[in-house]
């Protein structure tokens, strides 16, 4: 279970990490974003952050538990 965790949360941030960096290439490159690209990049960052959270707060607990 706390590897699951552990990967999930790798894994989010990884995406997370991508994520910004694409939304901030697209920022930066002076072209006007679609409503549509600008509203997936938000949507997968609060998403990602919703689960990377979750897999925190599931490893605080399994690590509380070991204990």
């Amino acid at each position: 279970m706390k590897k699951i965790a552990q990967g999930l949360k790798w894994a989010c941030i990884v995406l997370l990490l991508i994520n910004l960096l694409l939304w901030g290439l697209y920022n930066a490159s002076g072209h006007q974003i679609p409503t549509e690209t600008n509203v997936f990049f938000r949507n997968n960052f609060f998403l990602l952050t919703f689960i990377l959270a979750i897999s925190m707060v599931g490893l605080f607990f399994l690590k509380k538990k070991k204990q």
